[in-house]
């Protein structure tokens, strides 16, 4: 089966890194769970979030792989799952883009993730990666309702960023409840 991977929020921290980037770490034993919106959540505009982030240096220096990543990798990689890392780079798309190639690259090259990573290019976003028998895994509910909307299936990951998991740490993914979903799809008759 094809796993389209989310990068940010699913294979790499970019919620801690953003924070870290804005100096907002403070506000961590506060912050409100489920709240996508970091932005009005730090009270930025769109503009005053995406301008510390929207680099070369940020997406490939700032942002660290979750720790339990490579063991989810290794997971999908031994039960024969094809594994496609997949983005939607932000405002200096060619920068982004680039970063998070080499990204996969330093920290996961044993995967060869870089050659098959994703990137949207136009206003669909992920729905341009929709394939038939192919399972999106992403950390934004509504990404996740879109694919559902076109009848695809999609995992919600438990996230800092939505409300499946309120006692996750900032620092940490669990992969758990999406390892299960997974197999289930993995095994339901088509």
């Amino acid at each position: 089966m094809m796993v389209l991977l989310d990068m940010d929020g699913v294979i790499a921290n970019f919620f801690l890194a953003a924070v870290r980037a804005h100096g907002a770490e403070p506000l961590l034993p506060v912050w409100p769970r489920g709240q996508w919106d970091m932005a009005s959540t730090l009270q930025l505009s769109q503009r005053e979030f995406w301008q510390p982030i929207d680099s070369y240096d940020f997406w490939f220096y700032d942002v660290k792989p979750f720790p339990e990543v490579r063991g989810f990798l290794n997971y999908l990689k031994e039960n024969g799952h094809q594994v496609v890392p997949c983005s939607v780079p932000s405002g200096n798309r060619a920068a982004c883009t680039q970063a998070k190639r080499d990204w996969l690259d330093y920290h996961f090259p044993e995967f060869h993730l870089a050659g098959t990573a994703k990137f949207a290019k136009d206003g669909r976003g992920k729905l341009a990666f929709m394939r038939p028998g192919a399972v999106l895994i992403d950390d934004n509910a509504n990404t996740i309702r879109e694919f559902r909307n076109f009848k695809r299936q999609a995992i919600l990951m438990p996230s800092t960023t939505n409300s499946l998991d309120p006692d996750l740490r900032f620092d940490s993914a669990n992969y758990q409840p999406v390892i299960q979903q997974l197999t289930r799809l993995t095994f339901a008759p088509q």
